[in-house]
């Protein structure tokens, strides 16, 4: 089973993003739910690790 994560930045520091681990789906949804409604927050993201550890998943901004 893998873990899922909750991935996010601040506007103050778009460049690095900040990882949370949950075991349920449901925790992470609803942290990334709470975190997209903090207005610092620029942006939240989930993904499980599988994606996370194949790097499918964007480990820095878009350029």
């Amino acid at each position: 089973m893998y873990r899922n994560i909750v991935r996010y930045h601040l506007h103050e520091d778009l460049n690095n993003y900040r990882d949370e681990h949950f075991d349920s789906i449901e925790e992470a949804l609803k942290r990334m739910s709470e975190l997209s409604d903090q207005p610092e927050v620029a942006g939240a993201y989930y993904c499980n690790e599988k994606e996370y550890l194949d790097e499918r998943h964007p480990t820095e901004k878009a350029k």
